[in-house]
C-alpha cells in the first residue's frame, strides 16, 4: 500500500519521539506500507526543520533531522511531479502534498491538515489524520494475524 505523509505529519514524527506520527514512521520502517515522497515535500521538511522555531524546540538535534531526512529519500518511492491537481485550495502549497498522492497513486495521505481532512478523498486517495491512520495499520496488523493463524490452523487439519 502506497501512502504519503504531510510535511506537518514528518515534522511532528521528527519533534515529538514516541508520539503517534513516530508511530507511523516505526510502522514503515517495519515495512507496514510504501512511503511515497516528492521533492516538493523533502525541501520544504528540510526548510521547517530548520527553522528558528523547531530549533528552539529541539536544540542540537539538526544532525538527526538530516540522517531523518536522508533516510526518507533513499528508503521511500520518490516520485516526480508530472500531473498537478486540477482543484483550488485555500493554501497553495497543498498542491504539491496532493500532487505526490495522485502522481504515486497513494492510498491515503495523512495529514495533519484541516483543510485537506475535511476534502476527504481525492481521486482514489483517501485524505485521513495520523490517529484515524494509526488506528486503520492497527486493525489490518491485527486481521492479517487472525487470517494467518486461520490459515495456519487450517494446514494442521489436513
Amino acid at each position: 500500500m502506497r501512502v504519503v505523509l504531510d510535511t506537518n505529519v514528518l515534522v511532528s514524527a521528527a519533534i515529538t519521539p514516541g508520539g503517534p506520527a513516530w508511530r507511523i514512521v516505526e510502522l514503515w520502517r517495519e515495512g507496514a506500507f510504501t512511503l511515497v515522497m516528492s521533492e516538493w515535500i523533502l525541501a520544504e521538511l528540510e526548510r521547517v526543520l530548520g527553522s528558528t522555531k523547531i530549533q528552539r524546540i529541539r536544540p542540537k538535534s539538526l544532525a538527526k533531522m538530516g540522517a531523518f531526512i536522508e533516510e526518507i529519500r533513499s528508503a521511500s518511492l520518490m516520485i516526480a511531479l508530472d500531473r498537478t491537481p486540477d482543484l483550488v485550495l485555500s493554501d497553495s502549497n497543498d498542491l504539491p502534498v496532493v500532487a505526490t498522492a495522485q502522481n504515486g497513486a497513494a492510498a491515503f495521505l495523512v495529514t495533519g491538515d484541516a483543510a485537506l481532512l475535511e476534502m476527504k478523498q481525492f481521486e482514489g486517495t483517501f485524505f485521513v489524520g495520523v490517529s484515524e491512520f494509526v488506528t486503520l495499520m492497527e486493525v489490518e496488523r491485527e486481521h492479517a494475524a487472525i487470517r494467518s493463524r486461520a490459515q495456519f490452523a487450517g494446514d494442521c487439519d489436513e
